[in-house]
């Protein structure tokens, strides 16, 4: 049951649970909502108690009372959850709680939903709301404050102002979260769906008191209010729920995941360019090896060598012929006579090389 917040009060709207949809399911679905805003208004109802055997208020003509007693003093259509707490509601038209939401007393039973009064009802109502709690509450700060009565004989008990507002609610979900959620007011029949269930015995009256139950926890009389309403709306959508059918959404995909990164622009440009210049320029550079004279490189790789090194030394023809194989730079291999060469002492302790044909 999706919550959303607002300035004064969460929508509450019926919804699948989280758990059974996949998030690769993107999906748009109309459903129902409620929103209640609370506010406490003890002082404004004359709410106090003045001995153990009477906590008297009266709000209206219409919702007056005392909250030890059983009996709800209302013209309009009235609830009652009296398990661990008393808790005495009444709907009305109007915010000052004279002007009935339907003519029925909180004697009849209401538990029959079937039978509407009709669509001319209002989209949005008024609850008079009053609570007597058999033991106290949680923050210390809450006898000082002055919409909390305390009674003689222990507790607390304050009386709440509500605006019901039902609304017709399309959302959209992505990844398993809300991304979209639209709202429009409800014809009055879904009003009426709700303003009816809320009263009947069993499980609305055990939900409102757990409701209840979580609302005291707050640390001040408007803390208490808004959560109370809060509740009450989750009250109210999940009785509903069994009532309505599946609806078909109104549109739906299947996302399929995958990494992507963002690069910019420039850089990434940049790098190709680069990279295509690096190219032209290896090919550039193997098409002038290819062009190159293999066999002067040949001949120059050959004069370097040892043998290369003595022919041009020693023979007398320079011992390099360009583009020769290195064996016919030797005139013994191409001539009849032939180069020795030798150590001769020239006088005493020098010695030199000394070449001598044959």
């Amino acid at each position: 049951m999706p919550a959303l917040g607002g300035s004064d009060a969460s929508l509450i709207f019926l919804g699948p649970a989280s758990s059974s949809i996949s998030n690769e399911l993107e999906y748009t679905a109309s459903t129902i909502g409620v929103q209640t805003s609370c506010k406490p208004i003890s002082q404004l109802c004359h709410l106090s108690a003045p001995i153990g055997a009477a906590t008297p208020y009266n709000c209206s003509s219409g919702f007056y009372g005392d909250l030890q007693s059983m009996t709800l003093n209302s013209t309009a259509t009235s609830w009652k959850a009296n398990d661990e707490h008393l808790v005495f509601g009444a709907d009305f038209l109007d915010d000052n709680f004279t002007q009935p939401y339907n003519n029925y007393s909180s004697q009849e039973d209401r538990s029959d939903i079937s039978v509407s009064p009709g669509h001319n009802l209002p989209s949005s109502w008024y609850m008079a709301v009053a609570f007597r709690l058999d033991f106290g509450v949680k923050s210390s700060n809450i006898p000082n404050d002055p919409e909390i009565t305390i009674p003689v004989h222990g507790g607390a008990a304050f009386i709440l102002r509500c605006q019901v507002a039902t609304y017709d609610v399309k959302y959209t979900s992505f990844n398993g979260s809300l991304s979209h959620v639209s709202t429009t007011l409800a014809n009055g029949s879904v009003a009426w769906l709700f303003n009816s269930v809320i009263p009947a015995p069993g499980t609305p009256s055990i939900m409102i008191t757990q409701g209840t139950d979580i609302a005291i926890m707050g640390n001040s009389s408007a803390e208490i209010a808004s959560e109370w309403g809060t509740q009450f709306s989750r009250v109210a959508v999940s009785i509903l729920a069994p009532v309505y059918e599946g609806r078909p959404n109104l549109a739906e995909s299947t996302i399929r995941s995958a990494i992507l990164t963002r690069v910019p622009r420039a850089p990434l440009l940049g790098i190709v360019v680069l990279n295509i210049v690096f190219a032209i320029f290896g090919i550039l550079l193997g098409c002038m090896a290819l062009a190159s004279n293999s066999k002067s490189v040949a001949a120059v790789a050959g004069g370097l060598s040892i043998d290369g090194l003595v022919a041009s030394i020693f023979e007398d023809e320079g011992g390099m012929v360009e583009g020769a194989e290195i064996e016919k730079c030797f005139s013994e291999n191409t001539q009849d006579s032939a180069v020795r060469v030798g150590l001769h002492e020239e006088r005493t302790g020098q010695w030199d090389l000394v070449k001598k044909t044959q």
